[in-house]
């Protein structure tokens, strides 16, 4: 009975020590854990409670923090964690967890260079190295129920940035995860941002090796992520918000074979350069994904649409913003990384987009390399291309757009990614309005364009060695204001060939069209098309009277010139009518001036007027009869028998050095120049008086005057007057 008693004592302390060291056996490992925590990680843990169900062999851990190497900040934390493990599993060889539960859980990253906080957590002698496939054992048998993770948050902060990424509400939840189940499933849901949210739902086929993710995203703030595009581009700042809603299949034991399809949108973007100079924005753009394979390199789309996006185009003296944003990323380029990225790239890029939308576009341009500032903008942009792939041979593209809301440009295109050179435009612009283009035309010809709206039919077709372009210009009422002080202007009479290229509609007709050799290096088609205009204007301005045949009514020719007889002082009906077209051209054009410069033979003429003169004696010597004096000088032949003997009888050597020589031995020099000199003001005068009063033009309309007969070219020296127009 004694030996009964003392077992039962025994037993009963024994029962009582063991409860005693089950029930504080929690506190004591808390304790221990807390107390050599730095020696266990390194870092501080803290503990609110630790607590072991024995009878549901289960662990429940509350208010655990590891802290930072600096003892005061939080690496990570939870709540609550709990976890219930199936222990009559065990028996048959299989680890069973009814339940894994991690309650409000946050970690916070922190990315200095290349350097993480957690980096001294995982010490390199601590590392394990992998496995051959030799030396792993049987397979473990496992199943996890039930697992659970709540109100989550990671905070990722990348000392370099200054904004941190935040995912917040993290929820996960998989119900059940097996060595041998067939398919598992799982959902991952957490906020990223004010407002962003990302739901994830996960299926794993065992039975198929495959695996299917749905995600979706909604609001999704672009902001945090700019700092890390700032190496590559100009970035001062961006905004946006990403939703979307992706389909990702892919095997569970080849991680590079995985396609994606779905949907992406991005929402009230903008990109402004690190002057806080707006580059791009779109209010949205949507993407419609029918697949993509990185593992193939295959890209399909069915569409891209950009809703109401905007780009600013501002060219400077140095360079334009657009090739100052992408600066960094040039400047970081390896000279010779192309060519080793496409010697190791073994799989060729294949692509596919069914359509590309613009819809409502803004482009806005600034030109701050001329004397002044021009600004413009192209509105209401439409633009739709269809069958983008890798290899179309034929791309069209259709597309309008308003001209700052003041003009038109609609037309068709059509281009080839097997030959880049292949292109096919039909396009027409109407009413633009000129005024717009001033700080070119003041730049360029010293004249502002105070009115005028332009018509224009462009085709073009294109290939590596044949251009074929075709330029049909309608400008109606174009005027220009009072010339500028700019000084890079060109000496081109560009101002002068337009004003005459008028009609009598007030319209100008240009058709030019330009061709060349686009292989050729120094093809250039817009300089081609701008020497081709402007040489058209300069053959309009070198020959002006061709522009103006049609208001004339003769031939243009006949304009340019209005010839004189030697000692003629007054004009004959040829000359006149000559003059009237005239005076009709600068009615019709009242900003033309007409210079009349009088050309002549000075020797010659002066010769011929000693003759005249020589005659106009002989007619009245003293004793000459009436008959004689009756007769005009100008009418007296040479071989006159009366005249001759008169040089005989005033000059001894007047049958050997003939006629014209021995009457301008009559004459002193000086009173034979101021004879000449009244004659070429007499013609001067006699133009004037028929332009001016019989034909009502104003003064200053008209300039007459007489060129410099010293150093006249041979070619010129005749009678006449070279008639030209100008405009101020």
């Amino acid at each position: 009975m004694r030996r009964m008693r003392i077992s039962v004592l025994v037993f009963t302390f024994l029962s009582i020590v063991v409860f005693l060291f089950l029930f504080f056996l929690s506190t004591f490992v808390k304790n221990w854990i807390t107390n050599n925590s730095e020696e266990l990680t390194g870092r501080k843990i803290e503990i609110g409670s630790l607590h072991f169900n024995y009878a549901r062999v289960s662990l429940q851990a509350n208010e655990v923090t590891l802290f930072e190497a600096n003892d005061a900040d939080s690496f990570f934390s939870f709540r609550e964690f709990y976890i219930d493990f199936d222990l009559w599993r065990v028996l048959s060889g299989e680890y069973s967890f009814s339940e894994v539960r991690l309650d409000k859980p946050r970690i916070q990253i922190i990315r200095d260079g290349d350097q993480f906080n957690f980096a001294d957590l995982i010490p390199e002698e601590d590392s394990i190295p992998a496995q051959n496939d030799s030396e792993v054992g049987k397979l473990i048998k496992y199943t996890l129920k039930n697992l659970r993770l709540s109100e989550g948050t990671i905070v990722y902060r990348d000392l370099q940035q200054t904004a941190p990424l935040v995912l917040d509400s993290l929820t996960l939840n998989i119900p059940l995860i097996s060595w041998n189940n067939q398919q598992s499933e799982g959902g991952l849901k957490f906020k990223l941002g004010e407002q962003g949210e990302v739901e994830m739902k996960a299926i794993a086929d065992n039975e198929k090796n495959a695996y299917t993710l749905d995600l979706k995203t909604s609001g999704i703030d672009l902001n945090p992520f700019s700092g890390y595009l700032k190496g590559y581009l100009d970035i001062g700042e961006l905004q946006g918000y990403l939703s979307s809603q992706i389909k990702i299949n892919g095997k569970l034991d080849e991680i590079t074979h995985v396609t994606l399809s779905g949907d992406v949108t991005v929402n009230d973007f903008s990109l402004k350069d690190s002057r806080k100079q707006p580059v791009i924005s779109w209010e949205s753009t949507h993407a419609g994904i029918k697949s993509l394979d990185p593992e193939k390199m295959h890209f399909e789309f069915s569409v891209l649409e950009f809703r109401q996006p905007r780009i600013d185009f501002v060219a400077d003296k140095d360079m334009t913003n657009l090739e100052r944003f992408i600066l960094p990323y040039l400047q970081n380029q390896n000279p010779g990384q192309d060519s080793i990225d496409s010697k190791e790239s073994e799989v060729a890029v294949t692509y596919q987009m069914d359509s590309l939308k613009i819809v409502n576009g803004v482009v806005s341009l600034t030109d701050n390399t001329l004397n002044r500032p021009f600004r413009y903008a192209l509105n209401d942009l439409t633009l739709n291309m269809f069958g983008l792939t890798e290899s179309a041979d034929r791309i069209p593209v259709d597309f309008k757009v308003q001209l700052n809301q003041r003009g038109s440009l609609q037309g068709t295109a059509a281009w080839s990614l097997r030959d880049p050179m292949k292109i096919e435009v039909a396009a027409e612009v109407k009413k633009l309005d000129l005024i717009s283009f001033s700080p070119y035309s003041e730049y360029y010809v010293a004249f502002p364009m105070t009115q005028g709206w332009l018509n224009y039919l462009l085709t073009l077709q294109m290939s590596q060695t044949s251009l074929k372009n075709e330029n049909k210009i309608k400008i109606d009422e174009l005027e220009f204001g009072k010339r500028t002080k700019d000084e890079t202007a060109i000496k081109a009479p560009v101002k002068l060939g337009l004003y005459l290229m008028k009609d009598r509609n007030d319209q100008i007709h240009i058709d030019f069209p330009v061709s060349g050799n686009p292989s050729d290096p120094q093809f250039k088609i817009g300089k081609l098309i701008w020497q081709a205009f402007l040489n058209l204007m300069v053959k309009a301005a070198t020959s002006p009277f061709n522009a103006l045949a049609d208001l004339a009514g003769t031939n243009p020719e006949s304009l340019e010139k209005l010839p004189f007889s030697f000692l003629q002082d007054s004009l004959d009906v040829s000359q006149k009518t000559k003059l009237t077209s005239l005076a009709k051209i600068l009615a019709r054009k009242p900003d033309l001036k007409l210079l009349m410069i009088q050309h002549t033979d000075q020797e010659a003429e002066k010769r011929q007027l000693a003759l005249l003169m020589a005659k106009e004696e002989y007619l009245h010597q003293p004793g000459s009869g009436d008959s004689l004096r009756l007769q005009k000088a100008s009418l007296i032949e040479n071989t006159d028998p009366g005249f001759l003997a008169y040089l005989r009888q005033k000059v001894i050597l007047a049958d050997s050095i003939g006629v014209e020589a021995a009457s301008a031995h009559l004459f002193l020099p000086e009173k034979i120049d101021a004879r000449f000199q009244d004659l070429l003001t007499t013609r001067n005068r006699t133009l004037h008086d028929f332009i001016i009063l019989q034909q009502g033009l104003p003064e200053e309309s008209v300039q007459i005057s007489t060129a410099d007969l010293n150093n006249l070219p041979q070619e010129l020296r005749k009678p006449q007057y070279k008639v030209e127009v100008t405009i101020d």
